[in-house]
C-alpha cells in the first residue's frame, strides 16, 4: 500500500467507470483519455495520477472516488511486494509498480523489477517498507529520457 508521508495532500476525487478492474486502497492508477481511473500498466504510456483513498470491487461503477494525488514532492510510504525485500543498496534507485497482485491492485513495489521507472526509494524503512517520491506522475515536467512519451 502507498501512504502519504508529508509534502502536498490534495484530494480530489475521480470516476471508475471499468466494471473489468477493481482498485485497492492505497492503490495507485493513471488516468485514461476519457478522464477516468485505469489500472497501471507497467510500460511507458504509464503516468500515475493519484492513490485510491477507498477499495472498489471490480463491478462498481462510481463517480466520486477520493484519491491523493501524485505529487513529485511529496513523500510517500511504499509496501514490498512477496518478491524480496527492500535492502540497503535499493536506496536512489527506481522501482516499477506491482502489477501482478490481483488482490491489492498496484499498491506495491516490484523489488524485481525496475523497467519503469515508477518510484524512487529515498529510505529503506525495513525490508517490507520504504520511503520514497512517485517519479513518473501526469503532474511532472518530462524528463526527456528514453522512457517520455
Amino acid at each position: 500500500m502507498f501512504r502519504h508521508h508529508s509534502g502536498p495532500h490534495i484530494v480530489l476525487p475521480f470516476k471508475k467507470t471499468d466494471t473489468t478492474v477493481r482498485f485497492s486502497f492505497g492503490g495507485v492508477f493513471n488516468i485514461g483519455a476519457a478522464g477516468n481511473m485505469v489500472v497501471v500498466a507497467n510500460d511507458s504510456t504509464d503516468q500515475l495520477m493519484a492513490v485510491c483513498q477507498r477499495d472498489i470491487a471490480l463491478s462498481d461503477s462510481v463517480d466520486a472516488v477520493p484519491a491523493i494525488m501524485c505529487d513529485e514532492n511529496t513523500l510517500w510510504f511504499a509496501d514490498m511486494d512477496s518478491d524480496g525485500g527492500a535492502a540497503d543498496t535499493d536506496v536512489g534507485k527506481y522501482f516499477s509498480v506491482d502489477t501482478n497482485d490481483t488482490v491489492n491492485v498496484n499498491a506495491s513495489l516490484d523489488i524485481s523489477d525496475a523497467t519503469i521507472p515508477h518510484f524512487l526509494i529515498t529510505k529503506r524503512v525495513s525490508a517490507t517498507l520504504v520511503l520514497g517520491r512517485f517519479a513518473r506522475t501526469a503532474l511532472r515536467t518530462p524528463a526527456g529520457d528514453a522512457l517520455d512519451s
